[in-house]
C-alpha cells in the first residue's frame, strides 16, 4: 500500500459543519466562539448536556441534548445528528468534528466512587471513539478532520489522576494512529494536549479553587487559538504551553518503571489537597 506523508491542510473557511461534544463551557466554548468569528457560515452543533449560550453574529447554532457517559442518551443523540447532517442544504460539507468532552477527579483510585470512575472512562475515551467512528462514513465522502482534545496527563501514569491520565493515554495514542490510517483519505486528525486550564475541570474534580498558578495554566482562548492553528497547518500533535512541551520530551528519557513514582512525588510536593472542597 502506497504511503501518503503529505500533510492535509484545510482552511478553517471550507468547513461548513462542526461537531463538537462539551461545547457549552470551557476549551469547547472557546472553540465555538472563535469559529463562529472565523466561520460564520458554518453550522456548529454542539452534544452536550447544557446548551451554549447564544453567540451574537450567528443563527447557526444547534444544540442536541447528551449525556456521554449514558448508551440511551448517546443513542437518542446520534439519531438526532445525523438527522440534523442529513437535512443540510449548505454548499460546503467539509466537516470538523472535535472531541473535546472529558472530565477528571483527583483522588486515590477508585475515591470519590467507582461510578465516577467509570463515567470517565465512557466520556473521555469511549465517547470520542463512538463519535468519529458514527461520523467517518460522512467524513470519507465528504471530507474534513477531527480534532481530539487530550492533555499532558496522557504522556505518563499520574497517579491520583490515574483513570483520567489513563484515558488521556488512550486518546492520545489512538488519535496519532488514526491520523496516520486517514492522512491517504485527505482526512486530518490533530491531537490536542493542553496542561491545566483556566476552567470547570478543576471544580468537577473536586477542588474549591483552581490551582493553576501552580502550574502557569493557559485560558481556554488561547488553547482553542493554538489548535485551530495547527488543525490549519495539517499537525497531528499539539502539545500547549512551553513549560508542558518540555514535560513531554522529557519523559521519553525516563525509564517508565520510575515515571509513575516520580509522578506520585511531584503530586504529593505540590499538596493539591489543600485545594480541594472536602478536605481532611
Amino acid at each position: 500500500m502506497e504511503v501518503c506523508m503529505a500533510k492535509v491542510q484545510i482552511p478553517l473557511e471550507k468547513f461548513g459543519l462542526c461537531v463538537i461534544t462539551g461545547g457549552s463551557s470551557g476549551i469547547g466554548e472557546a472553540f465555538v466562539n472563535l469559529l463562529a468569528v472565523r466561520c460564520p457560515e458554518c453550522r456548529i452543533i454542539n452534544l452536550s448536556r447544557s446548551p451554549l449560550g447564544e453567540i451574537k453574529g450567528t443563527n447557526n447554532n444547534i444544540h442536541i441534548s447528551c449525556d456521554l457517559s449514558n448508551d440511551d442518551s448517546k443513542k437518542s443523540a446520534i439519531k438526532e445528528l445525523l438527522r440534523v447532517i442529513e437535512e443540510d442544504s449548505g454548499e460546503r460539507k467539509k466537516l470538523l468534528l472535535i472531541n473535546n468532552s472529558g472530565f477528571g477527579t483527583y483522588d486515590t483510585f477508585p475515591d470519590p466512587n467507582l461510578q465516577s470512575q467509570l463515567d470517565m472512562l465512557e466520556v473521555n475515551a469511549k465517547a470520542p471513539l463512538w463519535l468519529t467512528g458514527e461520523l467517518l462514513s460522512y467524513l470519507r465522502t465528504f471530507g474534513g478532520a477531527i480534532l481530539n482534545v487530550a492533555s499532558i496527563a496522557g504522556f505518563q501514569p499520574t497517579p491520583y489522576f490515574a483513570t483520567y491520565g489513563g484515558t488521556k493515554a488512550f486518546l492520545l495514542n489512538w488519535s496519532l494512529a488514526l491520523a496516520e490510517e486517514l492522512r491517504p483519505q485527505g482526512i486530518s486528525v490533530l491531537t490536542l494536549c493542553p496542561g491545566p486550564v483556566r476552567t470547570n475541570f478543576f471544580k468537577s474534580a473536586g477542588f474549591s479553587s483552581p490551582p493553576v498558578n501552580q502550574w502557569g495554566g493557559l485560558t481556554p482562548d488561547q488553547v482553542a487559538t493554538a489548535g485551530l492553528v495547527s488543525l490549519e497547518r495539517g499537525r497531528n500533535l499539539l502539545v500547549t504551553g512551553w513549560n508542558n512541551r518540555l514535560l513531554s520530551f522529557m519523559t521519553r528519557f525516563v525509564p517508565l518503571r520510575w515515571i509513575g513514582r516520580l509522578s506520585a512525588f511531584v503530586m504529593k510536593k505540590m499538596r493539591l489537597e489543600q485545594f480541594q472542597t472536602n478536605r481532611t
